[in-house]
């Protein structure tokens, strides 16, 4: 007897519960009905107005668009900020920064983080001076004759020597 009464209390609650959904949903039908659907036909009435706002719109995010592209240049510059750390992430374990020692990846990015070479690759893979300018190569093949660009420095002032260069190997 419980149990049946409480089976007939749950299906009147949920029967008034769709009921109500019910009727939500019938008010919510008939009110965009009313106040989109039925609008649409006022539209012609005010196509003027409409089209002017639109035009002005359009107007507007080309004029952004434009402003945006044109002064891009003026006020973005791409150059690196003085001062500051850098920091770097390298996953592997780090053994030795001489680059004449090197034997893993990992060691290979430290000592191209810390040392400069002779030469490097650009972005098209040419090979271009990195603190050369210039080199010559003998009839033979043999020997190759590198100089070095001018008011080369250390870190600490003193000038960058052919001497120096010629210690490292």
């Amino acid at each position: 007897m419980r149990f049946r009464l409480m089976r007939l209390r749950f299906r009147k609650r949920y029967r008034r519960g769709q009921r109500q959904v019910e009727a939500i949903s019938a008010q919510t039908e008939q009110g965009i009905e009313t106040h989109i659907f039925g609008r649409f036909g006022r539209l012609r009435a005010v196509r003027r107005f409409v089209i002017s706002w639109l035009l002005l719109f359009v107007l507007l995010i080309g004029v952004v668009l434009s402003q945006t592209v044109l002064l891009g240049g003026y006020y973005q510059s791409y150059q690196p900020v003085p001062g500051g750390t850098y920091s770097e992430g390298i996953v592997g374990r780090f053994t030795t920064s001489n680059p004449l020692f090197v034997s893993n990846p990992v060691d290979t990015s430290v000592s191209r983080l810390l040392f400069s070479g002779l030469f490097t690759y650009d972005a098209n893979n040419q090979l271009v001076g990195d603190i050369a300018s210039d080199f010559t190569v003998d009839d033979h093949g043999t020997v190759y004759t590198v100089h070095l660009k001018p008011k080369l420095t250390w870190q600490d002032g003193q000038p960058l020597t052919a001497r120096d260069v010629v210690f490292t190997y």
